[in-house]
């Protein structure tokens, strides 16, 4: 497994807002899960990643007043990430480079 973990920026109507996004991923494309740790908070995602990079993620963001449930499509690449997040009202762009990539060992029975 690879574990990536991306510095992102998230565009949003208050300004811009920094965090840190992580992919826990099997393969280089497929279903996968993580985390975007922004705004002081840790918030579970999925997605599912097309060979050529092209992804579709939901999740929600907690912020200081609510909760933004989104729906995200864009690209994610080994290097890079964009992605524009939308929950039906409104569209925040993210972006990302990469960080680190740590490879967890695999355990053969």
């Amino acid at each position: 497994m690879k574990i990536y973990k991306y510095s992102i920026t998230l565009y949003t109507q208050l300004g811009e807002k920094s965090g840190i996004l992580t992919r826990y991923a099997e393969y280089d494309h497929g279903s996968e899960s993580g985390f975007i740790e922004i705004l002081g908070e840790k918030n579970p995602y999925l997605a599912k990643i097309e060979p050529n990079g092209k992804c579709s993620m939901s999740g929600t963001l907690k912020t200081l007043v609510s909760d933004y449930k989104f729906h995200g499509d864009g690209y994610i690449y080994p290097d890079k990430l964009e992605i524009t997040l939308h929950d039906g009202k409104n569209n925040l762009l993210m972006q990302g480079v990469i960080k680190e990539v740590i490879y967890e060992n695999e355990k053969v029975l």
